[in-house]
């Protein structure tokens, strides 16, 4: 499980290792700034992948209208391919010198190791050969002398020994106590008083540990490992409902396009993905329903999807079903496009068992209502349809 730097500094405060004083904006409250945040501050993108820095996920600024341009910028932009959900903002600190401090698991020795370097920073991992090593004995646990020989190798002196060597035993309670994978500070900085203090913090815990850590404090993820969002955690509950043993309804993830996609079957799901990039859509979603799920189901899932702001289209796709009721299924549709009477184009194409009566429905409701509904059978290709799907869309911007 890989914490964002807020969660991971949370942990770092509990085992009594400084972090800067900060806050955490959420992107569904980016209009509503703190009033006691010191300036000049740091504003940073809180995603789960590398090189933020070199990816403009890292800002700073002077005064409150700065902030808010900042804080607006990343939150309208993916950084280093992510979506950015949170921004962290953080006092800036005067900084004397860098360091770099970690501790993994060496896999082939299967021991803990703690890695340092008097050059802390971006493009760490390109500096390898100033990183020091010591290896951990599990039976001893970390032995504060044989840390604080290193750091003099290392080149470290005077009352600096000291202090960074109690950080590193801080960190491997750490990487001990919450079953961490990787425990990392960089930068573990040095300030101008002498002082030190964690300027970035990445944490990765061990998920087979969860048993033994109340780690639904930190929030339901996703498995690429970012934190839910509110349609995401809804849509869980799809599964989990009063008709939990009848079909899948209950996967979604999110994401930053403008056409809601309500795909069916898991193959043929991801295979829609491509053929709707490669024709110029941007996917609002993936979601996938199949195993014959019941129309209080698919209408839950439905009702989710469209939720989203923005839409531009909606494309309900699906290969030819085997045991699906396509009746019941698109009854289920059906009853949310009733209720929330879009005005965008539909383009289904769908196939199986009772595909008339689902047809009929539809065709039906697109007339009663005068939505902007076109069905499709087996005998045009579900790629076909995305391209169709785009031309319509195109054609109302």
């Amino acid at each position: 499980m890989n914490l964002y730097e807020f969660e991971g500094k949370d942990l770092l405060k509990k085992y009594k290792i400084p972090t800067p004083a900060g806050v955490v904006i959420q992107r569904e409250q980016a209009d509503t700034i703190p009033a006691d945040i010191a300036f000049p501050c740091v504003v940073k993108a809180q995603v789960q992948s590398g090189k933020r820095g070199k990816g403009g996920g890292v800002l700073f600024a002077q005064n409150i209208d700065e902030l808010k341009t900042h804080v607006a910028d990343l939150f309208s932009k993916k950084i280093c391919n992510d979506t950015v959900l949170y921004v962290l903002v953080e006092a800036k600190k005067a900084i004397k010198q860098e360091y770099y401090l970690a501790i993994t698991y060496n896999t082939q020795k299967k021991i803990p190791v703690v890695l340092f370097s008097a050059q802390g920073g971006m493009d760490i991992e390109q500096d390898s050969e100033n990183v020091h090593v010591l290896d951990i004995d599990p039976l001893k646990g970390f032995e504060e002398f044989r840390m604080r020989e290193l750091l003099v190798t290392a080149g470290a002196r005077g009352k600096d020994v000291a202090l960074i060597a109690d950080t590193a035993k801080r960190l491997y309670r750490v990487f001990s106590g919450e079953d961490a994978r990787l425990a990392e500070i960089n930068p573990l900085a040095k300030l101008e008083d002498g002082s030190f203090v964690a300027l970035d913090a990445k944490i990765i815990l061990d998920e087979d540990a969860g048993f033994r850590h109340q780690w639904n404090k930190l929030g339901p993820r996703t498995t690429m490992g970012r934190l839910l969002t509110q349609r995401e955690q809804a849509v869980r509950q799809v599964d989990a409902g009063e008709f939990y043993y009848r079909g899948t309804a209950g996967k979604y993830i999110e994401m930053d396009g403008d056409i809601a996609c309500l795909f069916s079957g898991g193959g043929a799901s991801i295979s829609m993905m491509d053929a709707l990039l490669k024709v110029g859509g941007k996917p609002a979603n993936y979601t996938e329903y199949s195993g014959n799920p019941p129309r209080e189901k698919v209408a839950a899932l439905a009702k989710i999807v469209l939720s989203k702001p923005g839409l531009r289209g909606i494309w309900i796709v699906g290969g030819v079903a085997n045991f699906t009721h396509i009746g019941n299924t698109m009854a289920g549709i059906a009853d949310v496009l009733r209720e929330l009477k879009p005005t965008i184009p539909i383009i289904i194409r769908s196939a199986g068992p009772h595909e008339a009566e689902g047809r009929k429905l539809m065709e039906k409701l697109a007339a009663e209502l005068q939505l902007d509904l076109k069905w499709y059978g087996r005998e045009i290709s579900m790629t076909q349809t995305a391209e169709i799907l785009m031309k319509k869309v195109n054609e109302q911007t």
